[in-house]
């Protein structure tokens, strides 16, 4: 959404017609370079930024930071690590919320088209890591975990008191 609120239906976007070969300067018609086995398809980011924008501005505010704050824990396997429920509950801890108040904004991330399951992103929202071996998806939850911590003490979180977990909390 604009800032006045009203929808766009219309833009202009930039379509790629050519190309050129950097190695012997011909000019290549997009539809003989789509078969080559090193091209890149085309990807509109500025398109996607928009739509992903337009998607989470017109959420009410409560699910709009609910949802910001499951994004940070997307992984590279076109979901979130850990699942939603999992974030519903540190979201909860983190602003003193009761979880299943949180777990009310779940229906609508998925109505809105960020969610596609409990630990699935809509198409729009996914990052995919298709170079990634295996091996580097291991320790997704440590690093999910040890990403809820930084929050927590950002947020100075009565849930960082112990001295091992948290060195910089307050005492």
């Amino acid at each position: 959404m604009s800032s006045s609120k009203k929808a766009r239906s219309r833009y202009e976007a930039v379509v790629i017609t050519e190309y050129v070969d950097m190695e012997t300067g011909e000019i290549l018609p997009t539809s003989a370079v789509k078969s080559h086995k090193d091209f890149w398809p085309e990807i509109h980011m500025g398109e996607r930024c928009a739509q992903r924008g337009t998607i989470i501005s017109s959420l009410r505010k409560e699910v709009r930071d609910f949802a910001l704050f499951v994004l940070r824990f997307a992984n590279q396997r076109r979901g979130i690590t850990p699942g939603i429920d999992t974030l519903a509950r540190w979201y909860a801890k983190l602003h003193n919320f009761q979880a299943q108040h949180v777990r009310r904004y779940i229906p609508r991330l998925k109505k809105a088209g960020i969610l596609a399951g409990e630990s699935l992103l809509a198409p729009l929202f996914q990052i995919s890591g298709k170079g990634l071996a295996a091996k580097a998806h291991l320790a997704e939850d440590a690093a999910a975990s040890l990403k809820f911590l930084r929050l927590a003490v950002k947020r100075q979180s009565p849930l960082c008191t112990s001295p091992l977990l948290c060195p910089f909390a307050p005492s």
